[in-house]
């Protein structure tokens, strides 16, 4: 065998190692290359870099009927950089190896995305370093937040408690004896974090796929991962995982003039965690309804009225996207 130094890379995946493949290409006199693949990522990294390379890349995926070859240098050119490199990020931050939103699926944020230039902004530049900004880690917060169809808020967990309400509501406030499936629920900020933190690390890994050392550095360095026993897995959750008092009923909350969103966030992101360890995240596992203990009622908070309004028809380009890649 013969070394080739140009495509040597100390990445262990084949989904950014084909980033030096497609770099080498032209070297050889090659004018096109076309990657065979049923790997959604592959897709992303390449509609990324495409812009770097002078060669056409075809992207040949799928098989029998469904077979499509595309032309990833022509899309790059009419989506240009930026939402290319947003969009990279976005299939990051909406399925990542590890994580995921329940029930959001990939439709809703794509459109999201392309209705608004700040969202856009913000994704591209997801990955960009090996720590999230604070600006970069609120804007994906209030993302999320438009996920759920409650872009209106800022905060993430007064979301998980506008939520609450809207399952539990009763006459006099918040009815605790419900039925309630919390992975419903957007993940509660401690969690978000921590999601943001490892959807960051894969989209920087992502981006230096053109170099051939990425130079990460160790992903449990405060990357929303953890070594136990000798295995790195996924950091869910930071901190104590229930509420400092020893039982629900003995927990008296604070009234309206405190953060009662925030206080009561807290208790019920004390519950996600605490009921099941093995499925602790609410974005990646589907937990069995739980029914909350009966506690002393709530006494209801007036909010403005939270109605969604309806999405905008979604631009042709959505279209191209969403039909040749999530059908």
């Amino acid at each position: 065998k013969t070394e080739i130094p140009e495509i040597f890379s100390d990445q262990e995946e084949t989904d950014t190692r084909v980033i030096l493949y497609c770099a080498y290409a032209p070297k050889q006199g090659y004018e096109t290359v076309r990657i065979r693949s049923p790997d959604s990522d592959i897709f992303f990294i390449l509609l990324h870099h495409a812009s770097k390379f002078d060669i056409k890349i075809l992207f040949d995926t799928s098989s029998g009927n469904n077979r499509k070859l595309i032309d990833i240098s022509d899309l790059s050119k009419v989506y240009g950089q930026e939402l290319c490199t947003a969009l990279m990020s976005l299939h990051a931050f909406t399925h990542c190896d590890t994580s995921a939103f329940k029930g959001i699926g990939k439709i809703r944020p794509v459109k999201l995305l392309l209705k608004n230039k700040g969202f856009q902004d913000a994704l591209s530049k997801l990955g960009d370093t090996w720590e999230v900004p604070a600006e970069l880690n609120d804007k994906l917060e209030e993302f999320t937040n438009a996920m759920y169809g409650r872009g209106m808020y800022k905060s993430v967990n007064a979301v998980r408690v506008d939520m609450l309400r809207a399952k539990c509501g009763g006459t006099d406030g918040i009815d605790l004896s419900r039925n309630v499936d919390l992975g419903q629920f957007p993940p509660c900020l401690n969690a978000l974090q921590q999601h943001i933190r490892r959807v960051n690390y894969q989209t920087c890994i992502w981006k230096a796929a053109d170099k051939p050392r990425s130079m990460a550095p160790p992903a449990t360095d405060g990357h929303g991962w953890t070594a136990v026993h000798g295995k790195i897995q996924p950091l869910w959750f930071s901190g104590p995982l229930m509420p400092s008092c020893t039982a629900l009923e003995d927990c008296r909350l604070p009234s309206d003039d405190d953060n009662t969103d925030d206080e009561l966030s807290k208790v019920v992101g004390g519950l996600e965690f605490a009921i099941d360890r093995q499925n602790t995240d609410s974005m990646v596992e589907e937990k069995t309804p739980v029914t909350v203990p009966a506690s002393k009622p709530v006494e209801e908070k007036a909010t403005e009225d939270t109605e969604k309004k309806p999405l905008h028809q979604l631009q042709s380009v959505s279209h191209s996207v969403c039909s040749r890649v999530f059908d």
